[in-house]
């Protein structure tokens, strides 16, 4: 019966760089096969394995490997419901694939279980990210879009005194900016914050991709600084404001964020 060990983690820190993903879901189910004695080991396989085939868009194999992954969910404490809907990709998949209500259900139970987030802050707002990052590609009812906006804006109350609450709100105001094409949020404010932050040492990877600990962990400042301010630019590219995102990205990477070749190719630079 397996644990997750340091040696463990290190091979699939290893797959999950080099983009292996074959190679992780046949290791991912020999561990399944064996049992693991870890609960947290069994969520991390049920977690990488439905990664996996979201990103090579198989979505029934990743419904029906999601749903075992809810299952074993069910047994464990209520904050660990989060874990099954922390990741875009993995909601889109199941979306494009005709299973968007089984995700929405799950989302929606993990909110209302978790009245509150101390021992979930980190998953929970990645949740609330997922559910409220809309692709024009995946029709979803009017409603669904309110109820992730409005848990995100409960998240954010609940998360007022948190250290992350800056980087929370900027990427909350990107969604809403992508999403509604407006917000009341002061982004240029946030940006200027995050643009500090930018010079901060990078905090190193510790975990593996999918771990419990490495989703419900903190991020470290230069992570969020860069993680946001991306989400920015990409929300104003998204609605037709090319100057504003242009701009905002030469500043950042002045301030010393990495050029990004996604954001390039929009932007056309």
């Amino acid at each position: 019966m397996q644990q997750m060990t340091a040696e463990l983690r290190s091979k699939f820190m290893a797959l999950q760089k080099n983009g292996d993903l074959i190679a992780m879901i046949c290791e991912l189910n020999q561990i399944l096969k064996s049992n693991p004695a870890d609960d947290m080991l069994t969520g991390f396989c049920y977690w990488n394995l439905s990664d996996c085939y979201a990103m090579r868009r198989m979505a029934q194999e990743e419904y029906q490997n999601h749903r075992q992954f809810a299952d074993f969910i069910e047994g464990m404490p209520k904050q660990y419901q989060f874990w099954c809907v922390c990741d875009a990709t993995q909601r889109f998949t199941l979306e494009s694939g005709g299973y968007g209500e089984f995700w929405r259900q799950l989302y929606q139970n993990a909110v209302r279980e978790n009245t509150e987030i101390t021992d979930c802050e980190a998953v929970a707002f990645e949740s609330h990210r997922a559910a409220f990052s809309v692709s024009p590609a995946i029709k979803v009812s009017e409603s669904t879009v309110e109820f992730a906006a409005q848990s995100f804006k409960d998240f954010l109350d609940m998360a007022q005194l948190s250290e992350s609450i800056d980087f929370y709100r900027l990427i909350f105001a990107a969604l809403c900016l992508r999403n509604f094409g407006e917000t009341d949020v002061c982004i240029e404010d946030l940006c200027r914050n995050m643009l500090l932050r930018l010079k901060e040492n990078a905090s190193p990877r510790v975990f593996a991709a999918g771990e419990w600990d490495a989703i419900n962990g903190k991020r470290g400042k230069q992570n969020e600084a860069s993680v946001g301010l991306n989400a920015v630019i990409n929300s104003l590219i998204d609605i037709g404001r090319i100057k504003e995102a242009n701009e905002l990205y030469i500043t950042a990477k002045k301030h010393g964020m990495r050029s990004n070749a996604y954001i390039e190719r929009r932007l056309k630079v």
